[in-house]
């Protein structure tokens, strides 16, 4: 169990390197001093930060405050595994959209959206506070304690954390048929690069909010997809990189 914790950061490690050695379009846009900043915090916050409160809250707090619900769900490893990579995806879905949606919740997210490029640097960069509200932190701790395989629960979140690299991932997948091949066959289930990178083009409306499985997007009709290059991703109307980082705090 303890090992899953360096699976992201091995992926972290080889996407990065597929970036240097196949860089894709976008990459021509260069991050200034501050974006590197919020990317970095961002990193360690989901990380190390976010990671450490779920599993204190799992191990910790919850069976001092509820011994007897500890193993409540009696699920098979796999299917704790799918209530993981399903059902708590299907709750990020919706919560991503309200993001989009509802303006005070938009303005807590557009730190994301507000990166001059989209890659694995830009993964994790987010409003420091944003990280607390997220469903990852909310539900996944008090899901895993009621799971009575909680190791399957785990290792849905850690396959989660990896999957969102690969999405903001920005490597020219096209110039390796082979893999090329397999992204596509990928996308028909999975969010894919070229799906999420077209959530964060900023000069059409939001689309594709999944993070495991583009199947909610094609089910509630929020699906799109372009195949010509996408070249703008910041968001216009973003405001400064500190006041950013720091929202709602005014600075």
């Amino acid at each position: 169990m303890h090992g899953l914790i360096f699976i992201p950061g091995i992926f972290f490690l080889l996407l990065f390197l597929g970036e240097l050695s196949l860089p894709n379009v976008s990459l021509r846009y260069s991050y200034h001093r501050w974006d590197w900043l919020l990317n970095i915090i961002g990193f360690f916050m989901q990380g190390l930060v976010v990671p450490l409160c779920g599993y204190l809250i799992a191990t910790q707090l919850l069976p001092l405050c509820l011994p007897s619900m500890k193993g409540l769900l009696p699920l098979s490893w796999w299917g704790a595994f799918l209530l993981n990579f399903i059902g708590i995806d299907f709750m990020y879905y919706w919560q991503h959209r309200l993001f989009h949606n509802i303006p005070w919740l938009w303005n807590w997210h557009r730190c994301h959206h507000a990166s001059p490029r989209v890659d694995v640097w830009a993964t994790a960069r987010n409003s420091i506070f944003i990280n607390f509200f997220f469903v990852y932190l909310l539900v996944n701790p008090i899901v895993g304690f009621l799971c009575k395989n909680p190791s399957g629960f785990f290792v849905g979140a850690t396959l989660t954390a990896s999957l969102d690299l690969l999405r903001h991932s920005q490597i020219n997948w096209e110039t390796i048929p082979l893999l090329r091949k397999i992204i596509r066959w990928m996308g028909l289930i999975f969010v894919v690069p070229p799906q999420h990178h077209r959530h964060h083009y900023a000069l059409l409306k939001a689309a594709n909010f999944g993070a495991n499985l583009i199947v909610w997007d094609k089910l509630f009709k929020t699906y799109c997809m372009r195949k010509e290059p996408l070249l703008t991703y910041q968001d216009p109307d973003a405001i400064s990189p500190l006041a950013q980082l720091l929202y709602p705090f005014k600075v």
